[in-house]
């Protein structure tokens, strides 16, 4: 008898996509709810890194969208909890929020 081994996952971009309101709560009840996101720099920092952050998150229509590139650390705040998520040096992501969705898209990592 053989075994079949199941092959690692080639690593490459993800995406993902959450809604802070579920399907009860928008249409049932027509709930509100705040999605904050943010950026520290990743310690020890210089003053050209705090620099750097300042750009990373701009507000778009009725959201934002964060190209974020390592290292730093981003501050996501959903549904009251706030959960932070180191990215590590040369780790790339596009975050963007539109109204209740949140959408995460992984990049290719930077080239030195």
């Amino acid at each position: 008898m053989t075994s079949a081994r199941a092959s690692p996952r080639t690593p490459g971009p993800t995406e993902w996509t959450v809604n802070a309101l579920n399907f009860g709560q928008r249409f049932l009840f027509g709930g509100t709810v705040a999605t904050g996101v943010g950026v520290t720099p990743a310690e020890p920092a210089t003053a050209e890194e705090y620099r750097r952050m300042e750009d990373i998150c701009m507000p778009e229509d009725k959201g934002a969208t964060c190209n974020l590139v390592g290292p730093l650390n981003f501050k996501f705040i959903w549904k009251g909890k706030k959960v932070i998520t180191p990215v590590r040096p040369g780790e790339r992501a596009t975050i963007i929020v539109a109204g209740t969705r949140t959408t995460c898209r992984s990049g290719q990592p930077a080239t030195a």
